[in-house]
C-alpha cells in the first residue's frame, strides 16, 4: 500500500481546473453537540458521569492556492476574482486524483464533489517572488464521493 503524493490531487471549478494549482485542502467536519445529562439518583450520585454528544450536521469546504498571473488565464487568480466581483460566487467544485500526473501509482481515483460558495479570495503579493492567491469554497450540501478502482 502505497502513499499519495499530494502533486495527484486537483481542484477543478466549474469542470476547469485551476490553473498552476500550488496546494489544495479539502475539510470535513461534524458538528455536534451535548447531550443533557439526568440528574443522578440514589447511589449513583457519586459516580463519574461520560459526556455523551449528539450529531447535528456535518459541513465541508476546499481551499487552494496558486500562482498569480497578469492575464486572464481560465480558472486562476484573474478569471476567479472577476466571478467573485460579479457575485457568481455558487461554484461546482471537484477534488481529486489525477491520474495523468506521473507518479501516480494508485489503484483507484478519488473523487469528492459537490456545490460550494468562493467565500474567500486573498491575493498575496510578497516582495520578492511569485504573487499567488488563496481560494476557499464553503461547501453547500452534500460532499459526495465516487471511488473508481482503476483497470488496466
Amino acid at each position: 500500500m502505497g502513499s499519495v503524493q499530494g502533486k495527484v490531487y486537483q481542484v477543478k471549478v466549474n469542470g476547469l481546473p485551476i490553473a498552476c494549482q500550488t496546494d489544495a485542502t479539502l475539510n470535513t467536519v461534524t458538528n455536534t453537540t451535548e447531550k443533557e445529562l439526568c440528574k443522578p439518583t440514589g447511589a449513583e450520585s457519586n459516580a463519574v458521569t461520560w459526556v455523551e454528544y449528539n450529531v447535528d450536521s456535518q459541513g465541508w469546504d476546499i481551499s487552494f492556492s496558486g500562482q498569480a498571473f497578469a492575464d486572464s488565464l481560465v480558472n486562476a487568480n484573474a478569471n476567479l476574482l472577476s466571478l467573485f466581483i460579479a457575485g457568481d460566487v455558487l461554484v461546482e467544485v471537484d477534488f481529486h486524483t489525477n491520474v495523468d500526473v506521473k507518479g501516480f501509482d494508485g489503484n483507484q481515483i478519488q473523487f469528492y464533489s459537490g456545490t460550494g460558495i468562493m467565500t474567500a479570495i486573498t491575493l498575496n503579493a510578497p516582495t520578492t517572488g511569485v504573487a499567488t492567491y488563496d481560494v476557499t469554497i464553503q461547501g453547500t450540501g452534500a460532499l459526495t464521493e465516487l471511488l473508481t478502482p482503476i483497470t488496466t
